[in-house]
C-alpha cells in the first residue's frame, strides 16, 4: 500500500503504482522523456516515462434540427499520451 499514489493530469485522477501503464490526455513532452508529477494526497512525487502519443477512436458528433431536414455530422479524435509509471517516492 506504500507505493500507491493518486496522480492528477488533464482534470482526471488516476490511482497508480510503479510498473503501471496508463493512458492520459496529451502531455507536452517528447517520447522517451521522463516527467515528474506531484502525488495528489501526500508530498511524494511520481516519475513517469512517455511511451507514445496517439489519438483515441473517432467520436461522431451529429447536430440535428427537427422539421428543417438539416443536420451536420463530423468527428473528433482526442490526443492522448501513454505513460509508464517508473517510481513513486
Amino acid at each position: 500500500m506504500d507505493k500507491l499514489a493518486i496522480l492528477e493530469t488533464g482534470g482526471k485522477q488516476y490511482l497508480v503504482k510503479p510498473g503501471d501503464v496508463i493512458t492520459v490526455e496529451h502531455v507536452q513532452a517528447e517520447i522517451g522523456a521522463t516527467t515528474t508529477m506531484p502525488d495528489r494526497l501526500s508530498s511524494r512525487t511520481v516519475t513517469a516515462t512517455i511511451l507514445e502519443h496517439d489519438k483515441t477512436k473517432t467520436v461522431r458528433v451529429v447536430k440535428f434540427h427537427n422539421k428543417t431536414r438539416s443536420y451536420r455530422r463530423h468527428g473528433h479524435r482526442q490526443l492522448v499520451s501513454r505513460l509508464r509509471i517508473d517510481e513513486v517516492k
